[in-house]
């Protein structure tokens, strides 16, 4: 009876391994690949409930003439699609401690009226920017008063 706990508790445990690390691999391995897809964080401009933070996970995105698709889960497939107005321009790259690499925002007007920031790593810039291209010289230089 002690040997069959002791399997049982072993396969239990092999299984949650299992699982734990094949859900990191998912989460690390980009859904949607191809030219033009990047991957970045959305959030709502000035959201309602107050938050401050970024989602923790990052979703890819690609553009389709003025319209930003957006994709996450593990299939990838096509998850939401925002038709853009305009955007409001490209800040400067901020570099975080742990990265060498800055991030880049671009802040969206979406056709409904709502205004939603966008945020990717400076390599994804070109991309980020999209249709919208004349935001992209703001990378890297400081601003001019």
């Amino acid at each position: 009876m002690d040997a069959l706990m002791v399997v049982a508790s072993i396969v239990m445990f092999v299984s949650v391994l299992g699982a734990l690390t094949a859900r990191s691999r998912r989460r690390r391995a980009p859904a949607v690949s191809g030219e033009g897809v990047f991957r970045c964080r959305v959030r709502a401009s000035g959201a309602a409930d107050g938050t401050r933070t970024w989602p923790s996970r990052t979703i890819s995105a690609r553009w389709v003439h003025d319209v930003l698709v957006l994709h996450w889960g593990v299939l990838g497939r096509p998850r939401r699609a925002l038709g853009v107005r305009t955007a409001y321009g490209v800040l400067e790259a901020v570099r975080s401690l742990t990265s060498d690499e800055g991030d880049v925002s671009l802040w969206l007007q979406l056709d409904n009226g709502s205004v939603i920031r966008v945020t990717a790593r400076e390599s994804a810039a070109e991309a980020l920017g999209g249709p919208f291209l004349c935001a992209l010289p703001v990378v890297g230089r400081t601003p001019r008063p």
